[in-house]
């Protein structure tokens, strides 16, 4: 296996990667989808990705802004959220992950 983004420590969320993260023989992980999250910042919806990871530089301070959010009455924390993805050939395998762990772990039993 190929690893092309390493884990990034306290970050195992797909929150925090985008595009190719790693491969095995025919098989690519992608980190894809758009990010849309409530901001704490400024009590907006952003899809400003530098800004996001500023604000929540790791899974602890994203899970801390959910919760932030829910207790201002906000259920939506996030608008979209990406995920990762297996694709063989450029097609979807059809599973999805949101943890860096477990995708790297599903792709290498492949």
């Amino acid at each position: 296996m190929k690893i092309y983004q390493k884990k990034i420590r306290g970050c195992d969320d797909s929150f925090f990667y985008e595009g190719v993260i790693a491969k095995k023989g025919e098989n690519i992980l992608v980190a894809t989808g758009i990010i849309r999250v409530y901001s704490n910042i400024d009590d907006r919806y952003t899809e400003n990705r530098d800004d996001l990871w500023t604000e929540y530089p790791n899974d602890k301070a994203l899970l801390e802004g959910q919760n932030k959010a829910e207790k201002k009455g906000i259920i939506d924390f996030w608008g979209n959220n990406n995920w990762f993805e297996i694709l063989d050939d450029s097609s979807d395998i059809g599973e999805v992950y949101y943890s860096y762990s477990g995708a790297i772990k599903e792709l290498n039993k492949l």
